[in-house]
């Protein structure tokens, strides 16, 4: 069966409904064939999620602009599992995409965690570093 999505809208609202990160949303369709590679490599470099969901009418989460661990999710986390979270990432034991998967938050908030804040270029270069992981591991 060909690949069917080929509009970034459909693909965003698959990723809103999940709630997944773009790069999951991509890879995850890329691995059922309900992207193209060229899809994939299309969405990849030239859409921007946030803005496309907003335009859509989607509620755009404070969140998914700019982190406030003070006031998002990561002040339901433990501390000891923010500590244990921090201390992998600094260990090498798991990318910083990796734990904020694990964890179910965003990235910039991995960054806050481990005492980094990025800019918008750089929180924009750790979803490219997901996307990166998901290819080198070889999930996609």
């Amino acid at each position: 069966m060909a690949p069917r999505i080929d509009e970034p809208r459909d693909a965003v609202r698959i990723q809103r409904y999940f709630r997944v990160s773009w790069p999951t949303a991509l890879v995850r369709l890329r691995q059922m064939n309900g992207i193209s590679q060229a899809t994939y490599d299309s969405f990849r470099k030239s859409v921007r999620p946030v803005g496309l969901a907003r335009s859509l009418g989607y509620t755009v989460d404070p969140e998914e602009r700019n982190q406030d661990p003070e006031r998002w999710r990561l002040r339901h986390f433990p501390r000891p599992f923010l500590r244990m979270l921090r201390d992998a990432v600094f260990k090498e034991l798991m990318s910083p995409p990796t734990a904020a998967s694990f964890a179910g938050i965003a990235l910039p908030e991995i960054a806050k965690i481990v005492g980094e804040l990025p800019t918008e270029e750089e929180g924009w270069a750790l979803v490219e570093a997901e996307f990166d992981e998901f290819e080198d591991t070889g999930v996609i």
